[in-house]
């Protein structure tokens, strides 16, 4: 019994002596001492307090990060309200403290594209008029490939959309976007609504499969565009025609 007691007390020591920190840097997307963190934050809005004495206090120097405990006493809650630098302190029951500096950005989402495809469909129209279509279909991507799209978040569901003619990543155009989910059938789509150069775009995404097969084992995405009333006009026997963007990377 004595042992036990002994080892109990040990355990305690063990559990008091643990250093205060805050986040895992994995988890959390903490990198050389410093807390990414995102505006506006659809996601997770709480992160995790490890080692020394609860009940725990927490405080942020910044207006654009709103910090509580309300929630858990092992974890504060946050809301990002802005975007910019930030810290976070938080104090245990002895009284020690520990801080992390906060960088606050805008979500975005990064594609960059692989390879473009078209279709055009038209069973009265001759080989070469459909020929002739494909291309003006392809030539009317706004990049190539090896090209991209950088949709940053500014507000909830869209903002401000960079989009790589040539090279992710180099010389780039700037466009608006706003992000929705588009419902067929049972199934729903991301789609994007995209304002570049004075055209309006809109883009879903799907899986992409290349052209006489459907049976490859990984199947990447792709943005496709319906262009049909972009081309009935001038081809008033196309029945279908849409380009697809491969997307080979979301980082």
């Amino acid at each position: 019994l004595a042992t036990a007691f002994l080892l109990g007390l040990a355990g305690c020591d063990k559990e008091e002596s643990e250093s205060l920190r805050i986040g895992d840097d994995s988890f959390n997307n903490i990198e050389n001492g410093v807390w990414t963190a995102y505006y506006p934050n659809t996601n997770q809005t709480s992160i995790t307090i490890y080692g020394g004495v609860k009940p725990y206090t927490v405080s942020s120097n910044s207006d654009i990060l709103k910090v509580n405990m309300d929630k858990l006493s092992d974890a504060f809650n946050y809301e990002t309200l802005g975007v910019g630098d930030a810290e976070v302190t938080i104090t245990d029951a002895k009284g020690e403290s520990v801080g992390l500096k906060v960088k606050i950005d805008y979500r975005s989402d990064k594609m960059k594209i692989v390879k473009l495809d078209a279709y055009v469909k038209g069973d009265k129209m001759t080989v070469a008029a459909q020929k002739e279509l494909k291309e003006k279909a392809l030539a009317s991507i706004p990049v190539k490939a090896g090209g991209g799209y950088q949709f940053i978040y500014t507000k909830d569901q869209g903002g401000i959309v960079y989009v790589y003619p040539d090279k992710y990543g180099e010389k780039y155009k700037e466009g608006t976007f706003t992000r929705s989910s588009l419902a067929v059938g049972n199934s729903s789509y991301r789609k994007y609504e995209i304002k570049l150069d004075g055209m309006e775009r809109t883009y879903i995404v799907q899986r992409y499969y290349p052209s006489k097969t459907r049976s490859v084992a990984m199947v990447p995405y792709g943005f496709y565009e319906d262009l049909l009333d972009q081309f009935t006009d001038d081809y008033p026997e196309v029945e279908s025609v849409y380009t697809m963007q491969v997307v080979s990377a979301v980082f």
